[in-house]
C-alpha cells in the first residue's frame, strides 16, 4: 500500500497490532507452525516498508484477497502478488478502493479491472500477457530445456517485476526475510 503505516495494513488484515513483534522470516517460521483442527495453518502476516510502499508477506494463506485490499486501498493505492505452490498466481492493483487491473501472468484472457489497458506497455515488455512461441528443439528433435527455462519465467516473479516496472515497488530479499513486524491471527477469532 502506498503511503500508509504498517499499523494500517495489519489492521486491514484483521490482526491485533499490539500482538505484532519484530522477527525475521526464519524466526517467524519457527514461531508460527500452529495448525487448525482441519490441518489448515493459522494465518500470519509480516509487514514492512520499502521506500513509500508498505508491504505484507503472507505464508500459507490468502488474507490479502480483494476483501482486504480493496477496502484498505481507499484514499491510497495498493498492489498484490499472490502465489501458491499449486501453482496459482494472481496480480492486482487498486486505486482508492477500485481494482484498476488484475490478471494471472501469461493468461491474457484473465485481464480485468476498471482500466487494464493502462498497463499494456509494461505487461507486454515483461511478456506477462502473451503466450510465448513454442520453444525450439535441439538438432536431435528433443526439447531444448535451457530455452524453455529462459522463455517461461516464474509467474510470481513476473508479477513482482510488473509492480517494479509499473510503480517502482521494490522489496529486496534481505528486507523480506529480515526483521519485520509479524503477527498471527487467532486460531479462534471472536
Amino acid at each position: 500500500m502506498h503511503g500508509v503505516g504498517v499499523e494500517h495494513l495489519l489492521t486491514a488484515y484483521g490482526m491485533d497490532v499490539a500482538a505484532a513483534t519484530m522477527v525475521t522470516l526464519d524466526q517467524a517460521l519457527g514461531r508460527y507452525p500452529e495448525r487448525q483442527a482441519g490441518g489448515e495453518p493459522v494465518p500470519w502476516v509480516r509487514v514492512g516498508v520499502s521506500d513509500d510502499w508498505t508491504f505484507a508477506v503472507e505464508i500459507d494463506s490468502f488474507l490479502g484477497s480483494t476483501s482486504v485490499v480493496g477496502p484498505a486501498s481507499e484514499g491510497t493505492r495498493a498492489a498484490v502478488v499472490h502465489w501458491t505452490p499449486k501453482p496459482n498466481h494472481w496480480v492486482a492493483y487498486y486505486e482508492d478502493g477500485t481494482c484498476v487491473i488484475e490478471f494471472e501472468p501469461r493468461m491474457e484472457w484473465s485481464l480485468s479491472g476498471s482500466d487494464p489497458g493502462r498497463f499494456q506497455p509494461q505487461l507486454r515488455e515483461l511478456g506477462i500477457v502473451e503466450q510465448p512461441p513454442p520453444p525450439p528443439r535441439l538438432p536431435s528433435g528433443k526439447r531444448d530445456i535451457e530455452a524453455i527455462r529462459r522463455q517461461y519465467r516464474d509467474p510470481a516473479l513476473q508479477g513482482l517485476s510488473f509492480l517494479t516496472l509499473a510503480f517502482g515497488i521494490r522489496v529486496p530479499e534481505a528486507t523480506a526475510t529480515g526483521p519485520l513486524l509479524t503477527c498471527q491471527r487467532s486460531a479462534n477469532p471472536a
